[in-house]
């Protein structure tokens, strides 16, 4: 049997191009690195060096072999990472969402009908590393702004979302009652920078703006507070806070890419396991 750390420093050695080279790179002495080349060729039987006077260089074979030690060594790793995914997916539920108010949504849900679990949400704006992190086992639930077209995976749309303008009254757009896209393209716009896949709606829809991100709410509603800058919000946000200021107006924008739909997603596999969290946002 071919050891690990056997394959990891044939890969060194076929990337670092001289043993020499690769005995730095790995921290260790040349003549330590040449004697295990020699017992992986002793073991493979195979011989993956050329050796002349003062001079040892990798052949044909063992570039071929450094190869498939690469693929062998991602393979080892792919498991590890999956084993622990899965691992840690018997006593933690994490949730991966494209966007806040799903998290706040979801989250208690969770905590209720899993007591004994540890519950670990995440906000990520790659929708696509949302999905491939489901299949990893990473997270369990996922929630995205589309259904993808998979038959391995539960899919249920449960709500939507609304983007609005939130302009001060002094502000020239305050004037109107709804917006589209193309009536503020180029205006200067607050973005807060926790706000998963709206980002990437902002900009792809406002291609001339320019948006001063702020990492902390409260120092972007200072911004805000001075009259400059218009921000956003949306429906769900407008109805959570109850009423707003009279200083201020959140003007629903129609272009239908302002509304963002949810999908609660989840392998079918696990479907059984999250009924009752399905059942629950239906009726949300």
């Amino acid at each position: 049997m071919i050891e690990i750390y056997l394959l990891e420093q044939l890969v060194a050695v076929a990337k670092c191009g001289t043993l020499s080279a690769a005995a730095e790179h790995l921290h260790m002495t040349q003549p330590a690195l040449s004697k295990s080349m020699q017992k992986l060729e002793n073991l493979i039987e195979i011989t993956l060096f050329e050796r002349k006077k003062n001079k040892i260089s990798i052949n044909e074979t063992g570039e071929l072999a450094a190869e498939l030690a690469e693929q062998i060594l991602k393979q080892e790793e792919n498991m590890l990472t999956r084993l622990r995914h899965f691992d840690k997916s018997r006593h933690t539920i994490s949730l991966g969402s494209c966007a806040p108010i799903p998290i706040a949504e979801i989250v208690p849900l969770l905590s209720q009908n899993f007591s004994n679990f540890t519950i670990s949400s995440f906000l990520e704006d790659d929708e696509v590393k949302l999905i491939n992190d489901l299949y990893e086992e990473q997270y369990q639930l996922i929630v995205l702004s589309y259904a993808p077209d998979d038959d391995s995976l539960y899919i249920k749309e449960y709500s939507k979302e609304q983007l609005y303008l939130l302009v001060p009254k002094a502000h020239p757009l305050s004037k109107f009652d709804q917006l589209h896209f193309s009536d503020f393209d180029g205006q200067n716009i607050l973005l807060h920078s926790k706000i998963g896949s709206w980002n990437d709606l902002a900009r792809t829809n406002l291609p001339k703006s320019h948006f001063m991100v702020m990492d902390n709410l409260d120092a972007l509603s200072n911004v805000f507070e001075t009259g400059s800058f218009p921000a956003f919000t949306t429906d769900v946000m407008i109805q959570s806070q109850n009423n707003l200021s009279d200083d201020v107006k959140a003007i629903p924008i129609q272009d239908e890419a302002a509304t963002m739909h949810y999908y609660c997603i989840c392998k079918k596999s696990n479907q059984e396991k999250f009924d009752k969290i399905f059942q629950t946002l239906s009726n949300l």
